[in-house]
């Protein structure tokens, strides 16, 4: 089974404390379901409940308007029968905004390979450390957090999946071979002010990444979070 986008949730964004998030539409037991969340201050969020596991999570946002320090972080879950806690909760801290993202194709008892959290300074082409994928044909999912009201022009990495982003594409285009889809780009003067990007690619042969980086509308610190998930496990039967 190839890897298939299902649906992106509501973009929400919260002016402080907890924020409840949006389950897609269409998501299905067995479904991959990847939450994003960029935001503002320190206080980091603790994840709804044991369904959900945390990818990365860098909290040293500031709440001055001025400095533009981001915080964000990035969790996943493999939906069960029922669906899991969306309420993402935190004491106090600035704006946030967060969304999530349902794919098919995930290999439900070893979902998870490896991911790259980078902090990035103050500049308008944010860098990401490389990574190395064990298997051919993982999904990518990538999340940038910034600290100003910032949208993402484009996205990549130096070795691959190496076709950057170009402008948001629709979840009816399921994720490609070694190529960027841009599927969410908001930015907010909510608060303190924040963004958050979304992307997806497929990297076909299995091995390092090289460096990622992407382009911003604004210079601001950023967060950028990469993680790579494993396709489902082919058994082929020969009958004699």
């Amino acid at each position: 089974m190839a890897w298939e986008i299902i649906a992106l949730g509501t973009n929400v964004i919260q002016d402080g404390g907890n924020i409840t998030l949006v389950e897609p539409t269409g998501t299905l037991p067995g479904n991959l379901v990847v939450a994003c969340i960029a935001y503002r201050s320190t206080p980091a969020f603790t994840k709804p409940d044991a369904n959900w596991t945390q990818i990365g999570q860098l909290s040293i946002g500031d709440a001055d308007a001025t400095s533009g320090v981001a915080s964000g972080g990035m969790w996943y879950c493999v939906r069960g029968a029922s669906a899991p806690g969306y309420v993402f909760t935190r004491t106090l801290g600035d704006v946030a905004m967060g969304q999530c993202v349902t794919y098919r194709g995930v290999n439900k008892k070893n979902p998870y390979d490896t991911a790259s959290v980078t902090q990035a300074g103050s500049d308008r082409e944010p860098i990401g450390t490389t990574m190395t994928t064990a298997l051919d044909n993982e999904l990518l999912v990538a999340m940038i957090a910034h600290g100003d009201n910032s949208t993402t022009l484009t996205m990549d990495a130096a070795t691959n999946p190496g076709t950057a982003s170009i402008g948001t594409i629709a979840v009816t285009t399921e994720p490609a071979s070694n190529t960027w889809y841009e599927r969410s780009d908001t930015g907010t003067n909510t608060g303190a002010d924040t963004g958050l990007f979304i992307a997806d690619a497929i990297m076909t042969t299995a091995g390092a990444t090289g460096a990622f980086s992407a382009d911003a509308a604004t210079t601001s610190n950023s967060v950028m979070i990469v993680a790579a998930f494993k396709p489902i496990h082919r058994v082929f039967v020969t009958h004699q």
